[in-house]
């Protein structure tokens, strides 16, 4: 649990580096003067297809990868269903992860990797948006 909270607490840091913070990070009682901002649109997009035994593993560790990073948006893409996204990302294997932040592409990695292999992508890919 404590591992949880301190990449979260990573994360975290990481966005409000880049002048971006939770709505009430000031310390300040949120009141309707208060202006809310949200931390940026992350994302990590994962291309894969039905047949693709990797892609099957893959599919397996988003939930947990969901849990470690709440903030980041994880959308699955077939690419024999979506081949103009897939073309768009240069997706010529899979599965292939690609971090957004703000639609700006921060990392890519093609192949499967290990559950703290991928938390380690994702945290770094993060962090290069940051200045990290």
């Amino acid at each position: 649990m404590m591992k949880r909270i301190s990449i979260l607490a990573i994360v975290m840091a990481a966005f409000t580096t880049v002048g971006c913070t939770t709505p009430y990070s000031s310390g300040a009682r949120p009141d309707e003067n208060t202006p809310k901002r949200s931390l940026p649109t992350a994302e990590c997009l994962v291309f894969s297809a039905t047949w693709c035994g990797p892609c099957k593993q893959a599919h397996a560790m988003l939930d947990d990868l969901r849990k470690e990073f709440p903030t980041v948006t994880f959308r699955e893409i077939d690419v024999d269903e979506n081949r103009d996204l897939a073309q768009k990302y240069n997706v010529s294997s899979i599965p292939r992860f690609v971090v957004q932040v703000e639609g700006q592409v921060v990392g890519s990695q093609v192949g499967l990797s290990s559950l703290p292999e991928m938390k380690q992508f994702i945290m770094k890919s993060l962090n290069k948006r940051s200045g990290g």
